[in-house]
């Protein structure tokens, strides 16, 4: 049986290895043709498949992942910023808040009276209210505070009354703060003199127990019968 040369086509001798007119190996062919010839083998197929899949077998039971969650990272990141922010927040609203120190008192004044009349300065029963001299004339004053804090006790603050009469001060006297019992504060105070005052206006300061002015109301007097000596 013969058999033709691959690559110039001589007719040869079936057991020849050497084309004897181009000189090509049969021999490097006719190892490449086997290999290349070699069937495909299903069960060695399957077993690299079996190694393959035993390899990339995931355990059901194990809940990390060989990859990070980027979603739970994300959210993750997303709350610890939130929560920064609320911070960032809170420290700054309460770096603009003032402390105990810095509560500004105030103490609103209402007037609620003004009154002036002349008295006797003896005793009535033997008075002669014809004698100027024995006439006094008094002037009164009563007023509502509400201060802007409940917890401020203003029994422990002091009030002032400056009486004017026009825009002279006439004088300045000492006035008492009283509290009741629902918790509510009156100022009262008068002066007294036996020269007959035109008083106008008055003003009522309250003043805190370190000196400060904390509520300051001037309101117009009403003058009374000053001719007349009342009992």
């Amino acid at each position: 049986m013969s058999k033709k040369c691959p690559k110039c086509g001589a007719q040869l001798e079936d057991i020849a290895k050497f084309c004897t007119k181009c000189g090509c190996s049969l021999t490097e062919i006719n190892s490449k043709d086997k290999i290349e010839a070699t069937p495909f083998s299903k069960d060695n197929n399957s077993k690299n498949t079996k190694n393959n899949s035993k390899k990339m077998k995931i355990d059901p039971t194990n809940k990390q992942s060989s990859e990070p969650d980027s979603g739970v990272n994300a959210k993750t990141v997303g709350i610890v910023g939130l929560i920064a922010i609320g911070l960032i927040i809170i420290i700054a609203a309460m770096s603009f808040m003032p402390s105990g120190s810095d509560v500004v008192e105030k103490v609103t004044i209402s007037v609620t009276q003004t009154e002036s009349y002349a008295t006797n300065e003896v005793n009535y029963t033997t008075a002669n209210l014809t004698e100027t001299g024995n006439l006094e004339y008094w002037y009164y004053i009563n007023a509502n505070l509400y201060p802007s804090d409940l917890s401020m006790d203003l029994e422990e603050y002091d009030a002032k009354i400056t009486f004017y009469s026009g825009s002279e001060v006439i004088t300045a006297v000492e006035a008492y703060i009283y509290k009741y019992d629902d918790g509510t504060f009156d100022v009262t105070g008068s002066y007294t003199t036996k020269e007959l005052a035109n008083v106008t206006d008055i003003q009522i300061e309250v003043i805190n127990p370190t000196g400060d002015i904390v509520g300051s109301q001037k309101s117009q007097f009403t003058m009374g019968d000053m001719t007349t000596a009342r009992f």
